[in-house]
C-alpha cells in the first residue's frame, strides 16, 4: 500500500463513507450460488463516496502472468490511499478471457479497499473441487450450445470470469455438456437484467 505524504483528511472520510455504507447484494446467480457483481457494489459505493468527497481509480496493466489492477482511492482535499497490484491470472489470451479477468480484478481489489461487504460466496465455489458428475463426463458443449451461449455472455463478462473459475476450464467451448443448460439459464438472466437496467436509465 502506498499512501500521500499525510493521509489525515481522507481517513476522516473513509471512516464516514463506511459508517453509512451498506453490504452489496447478490444481483447474479449461477449454478449453485449467487454473487455480487461489479455494478453492484457500485450501487452500494457511490453515495457514500461522493458525501465525502472521495473517488476512485483502478488502472488494469496486461502481462505475462495475466491482468493486474491497481486500486487509488483520492479525496478532494489531494490526498490519497493506493492499493496493489492485485494480480488474476489469464488462462485463455483473448479478449474475453482479458476482460473477465480485469471486471474480477476490479471488483475484489475495490472491495478489499474500501471495506465493502459483498456476501460472496463464488470465492469458496471456486476452491472446491470440480462436482464429481463433472469427472464422470468427458463431453463438452458442441459448436451450437457454444455460440448460443456466447450470444449471452458476450457482455457479460463477469459472469463469464466466475463461470470459468467454477467449472476450472480456461474457455467455455470447453465446458462440460451436463452443466450447460444452468449455465445458459443464468446467462439468459443476466442479460435480461441488464435490458432491464438499459430501459430504466432511458
Amino acid at each position: 500500500m502506498k499512501t500521500s505524504e499525510n493521509i489525515i483528511e481522507i481517513a476522516k472520510a473513509l471512516s464516514a463513507m463506511q459508517a453509512v455504507m451498506d453490504n452489496a447484494s447478490k444481483k447474479v446467480e449461477a449454478f449453485k450460488y449467487k454473487y455480487s457483481d461489479l455494478s453492484s457494489v457500485w450501487e452500494v459505493l457511490r453515495g457514500p463516496m461522493t458525501d465525502n468527497g472521495l473517488c476512485v481509480v483502478q488502472d488494469p496493466v496486461s502481462s505475462d502472468d495475466g491482468v493486474s489492477v491497481v486500486t487509488r482511492v483520492m479525496h478532494e482535499s489531494g490526498q490519497w490511499i493506493e492499493f496493489g497490484p492485485l494480480l488474476i491470472p489469464v488462462g485463455k489470451r483473448d479478449a474475453h478471457s482479458t476482460g473477465s479477468a480485469i471486471t474480477y480484478a476490479k471488483r475484489y481489489a475495490l472491495c478489499a479497499a474500501l471495506g465493502i461487504v459483498t456476501e460472496d460466496d463464488d470465492g469458496q465455489a471456486a476452491q472446491k473441487n470440480p462436482p464429481k458428475e463433472m469427472a464422470k463426463d468427458t463431453g463438452v458443449i458442441s459448436d451450437a450450445q457454444y455460440l448460443e451461449l456466447e450470444n449471452f455472455l458476450e457482455d457479460n463478462l463477469e459472469l463469464r470470469q466466475n463461470l470459468l473459475n467454477y467449472l476450472k476450464i480456461d474457455s467455455i467451448q470447453k465446458m462440460p455438456v451436463k452443466f450447460y443448460a444452468s449455465a445458459l439459464k443464468s446467462a439468459k438472466a443476466a442479460n435480461e437484467e441488464k435490458l432491464n437496467q438499459i430501459a430504466m436509465g432511458a
